[in-house]
């Protein structure tokens, strides 16, 4: 793996835990807050839940390390942050 290619990784990992960040925020405020009335959790709070939750939850490897997989890796780490995004606000709708 190239060097660009390594730094790419990087800023793409960074950028998905942001986002990712920003999508617990979101969630967190229309279910938690509304339903148990706790603070609001602040971007920087819900990267780190994430990260947290992240490292101790498995996570499958596939057995083929192929350029395709970490194609669709590299894609579904912001894919899934939308998804849920995408079904909370569908669900907030009916609270």
């Amino acid at each position: 793996m190239t060097l660009i290619k390594v730094l790419l990784n990087i800023v793409n990992n960074i950028g998905a835990a942001v986002f990712g960040g920003w999508v617990i925020t979101m969630l967190w405020g229309w279910f938690v807050v509304t339903t148990f009335g706790v603070a609001p959790l602040s971007i920087v709070a819900a990267i780190g839940l994430g990260l947290f939750v992240n490292f101790f939850t498995k996570h499958p490897r596939p057995s083929d390390a192929s350029e395709e997989v970490g194609d669709f890796n590299r894609k579904m780490i912001w894919i899934k942050p939308l998804v849920f995004l995408i079904a909370g606000y569908i669900v907030q709708l009916f609270m």
